[in-house]
């Protein structure tokens, strides 16, 4: 074997003898020492612009060009991912790291001066708050009166809440010297108040009163039937878990006849939509009614004809776009320990949002809590200091988990590249989750920060301009302007395509950062003169595997919020309690649909990582003008140099390979 490389090495592509290569290497390096002089300040000048994808240095030439969209990539990428790497964004994960340690010392602050229970604690008619301070054991708000004008004005808190006729247990005040006997009967509410059972005109006007001042009417409401379903919130939040797994083993057994599935699905719903309101025409007495509703049928099945020829046309791109989602699932069914990412991602996020928001709680109660006068509740006033501390723990909130995301989908990244790139066109390769979450730990955790932080400021942004636009809309005379919302909605629909496009560039760019070992910018930059140079496969990948991830995502949600409905209305003992079903089945529709987006996130990661590393290998096996050696068996009938005269002369060559080793060891042997 060693005497065949040699041989190799000393050959010339064509074949020739030592003493013939040798020679025309010296009229080479003959002729190239006398056009050196003639060439040196050419080279000079292309040597920044003609480079290689990964150290690549476009020029503001090349930049300025609109019809400029990248080099091809360099060799060095034809095995896969680059294994030698080096810290990237290196002041960025620095600057994250001082982040996360303001982020604790901010919660330090609320841990010292605040206090939570101070803000649902009930306060007496003299501002006292009851369980606190010196009224600990006194937790119950008692009203002496029922009068609704008037019931704020005395009361006292008790031990526990009485009988009619009992002699009560008190902390006595300012206005109440003396523990009162119980004029009417009491039960416990939310563990602070003592409401009447008494029945009656004026105990029921009290105990709307009391309601009313607690949770600001409809919406005290809503809150109380959260509480009262929490348990069926957190049963469907793990139902939804289950259902995730269940749907994402679906995908991985039946992934292409689910994607030719939403294809055709897609097209009966546009005609259906133009049946039923050409139905729903006819019903209509009014002739403009009629006419509106037939225009909407027809747009309906005008859409439905140029969705089947926009079909016809991308045909070939359609075909790869699923065999994309096909490959993905033989990557999820070759790599299940990949599974494992969304499950831990959870968790993750379960455990920092109950830490932020125990955090939270005492960082909001760090102001001076006192009580609202005329009433029994709490209100706090913030300084300037703890204003910004809360500002600060918010924005760390969205940073955190944009990060989370960003390492989650580097994993993935990693792990679908590395498995690409070790198929050997026949056999299907292996993933290795461990390499991404050292490399992202260890090298990219600065690239990661970056790209997090940009689309934490785009989600800072858009709750900001949302807050401040319910604030003008609610203004007399100018929420009401028709260009005034006109303009706010223009706005808010600007800013959601924004927070598209940067949710979408950083993907492709973290999959980048997996292959190449670059910096954020860098294979950001790389990542988009990709999509421009592939932008009907890109279209086409995303559109196939967004509408099946979509529909899972929204089967999920929906037959989790289903079960929870129907659960919360054959349930006696819930639905007595209840004001209505509808929050807490929103609820668990959004807990679902977060969950499902967190386990189909492996899929969507997965299919834009196998499309990437497809079309890197594309191009380098067009530019070296040989067949692409790590492509995956759905994938290699894609490729436009395999043709099967390609394959025969591969074939051939591999067997003359095989006799020249064989050749060359039997003349080790003699």
């Amino acid at each position: 074997k060693k005497n065949v490389l040699n041989y190799f090495q000393h050959q010339s592509p064509m074949g020739k003898s030592d003493s013939d290569s040798d020679k025309e290497k010296k009229k080479g390096d003959k002729k190239s020492e006398k056009d050196s002089k003639d060439e040196k300040p050419k080279e000079k000048q292309e040597k920044g612009q003609k480079t290689l994808r990964g150290t690549q240095k476009f020029g503001t030439k090349e930049l300025c060009n609109k019809d400029f969209k990248g080099e091809p990539y360099d060799d060095k990428f034809e095995d896969g991912p680059v294994f030698e790497r080096g810290c990237t964004d290196p002041l960025c994960c620095l600057l994250f790291i001082a982040f996360l340690v303001g982020m604790v010392i901010v919660a330090s602050i609320g841990f010292e001066r605040g206090d939570p229970l101070r803000l649902i604690a009930p306060y007496d008619s003299t501002g006292n708050p009851c369980g606190m301070d010196n009224q600990v054991g006194f937790d119950y708000l008692y009203f002496l009166t029922l009068e609704p004008d008037l019931i704020f004005e005395n009361t006292v808190c008790l031990h526990s809440c009485p009988k009619e006729g009992n002699q009560t247990i008190c902390y006595p005040n300012a206005n109440v010297t003396e523990c009162p006997k119980a004029t009417y009967s009491t039960k416990g509410y939310l563990g602070r108040y003592c409401l009447p059972t008494t029945e009656g005109t004026k105990a029921e006007g009290a105990t709307n009163k009391i309601e009313e001042e607690i949770f600001d009417n409809v919406l005290g409401r809503y809150l109380a039937d959260l509480y009262t379903t929490w348990t069926v919130i957190l049963t469907c939040a793990l139902g939804a878990f289950i259902l995730a797994l269940v749907y994402m083993v679906i995908l991985r057994l039946l992934a292409g006849i689910l994607a030719w599935i939403s294809i055709i699905l897609f097209f009966i719903l546009l005609v259906l939509l133009g049946f039923f309101f050409w139905d729903r025409s006819k019903k209509y007495s009014d002739e403009d009614d009629k006419k509106y509703a037939r225009w909407i049928a027809y747009v309906f099945w005008g859409s439905a004809v140029i969705y089947v020829l926009f079909i016809m046309c991308m045909y070939t791109s359609i075909r790869l776009a699923i065999a994309i989602v096909k490959t993905a699932a033989d990557f999820v069914r070759t790599t299940p320990q990949v599974m494992f990412i969304p499950i831990v991602f959870y968790f993750a996020v379960c455990c920092f949002m109950a830490y932020w928001i125990y955090a939270g709680l005492y960082i909001w109660s760090s102001g001076e809590i006192t009580n609202k006068e005329g009433t029994s509740i709490s209100q706090v006033e913030w300084s300037e200091e703890i204003r910004r501390c809360w500002y600060y723990h918010l924005f760390g909130l969205l940073w955190v988990v944009a990060f989370l995301m960003a390492y989650v989908e580097f994993i993935i990244a990693v792990s679908a590249a590395t498995w690409y790139f070790s198929c050997d066109g026949t056999n299907l390769g292996s993933g290795e989750v461990s390499n991404g979450i050292y490399w992202g730990f260890r090298y990219h955790m600065g690239s990661l920060a970056f790209g997090s932080l940009i689309l934490a400021l785009v989600w800072f942004i858009r709750g900001l301009f949302e807050y401040i636009r319910r604030k003008i809309e609610n203004i007399p005379g100018v929420g009401s302007n028709c260009c005034v919302k006109c303009g706010l909605r223009i706005i808010s629909c600007c800013l959601w395509y924004c927070n598209k496009f940067i949710k979408f560039l950083n993907s492709n760019a973290y999959i980048q950062v997996a292959i190449t070992s670059e910096n954020f910018c860098q294979s950001a930059k790389m990542a988009w003169y990709l999509i421009c140079r592939n932008s009907g496969r890109f279209a086409c990948t995303n559109a196939i595997g967004g509408v099946f991830i979509f529909l899972g995502k929204f089967l999920i949600a929906g037959l989790t919020a289903f079960i929870a409905y129907s659960w919360m209305m054959n349930q006696d003992e819930i639905t007595d309690k209840l004001y209505s079903p509808i929050l807490p089945t929103i609820c668990c529709f959004i807990v679902a649909y977060i969950v499902a987006c967190i386990f189909l996130s492996v899929y969507s990661m997965a299919i834009n990582t196998l499309l990437q590393c497809f079309l890197v290998d594309e191009e380098i096996s067009e530019k070296k003008e040989t067949r692409a050696r790590h492509c995956p068996p759905t994938l290699r009938e894609f490729l436009p140099n395999i043709t099967k005269g390609e394959e025969n002369k591969a074939q051939v060559d591999d067997q003359f390979l095989q006799f020249l080793i064989l050749f060359g060891e039997k003349q080790n042997c003699n």
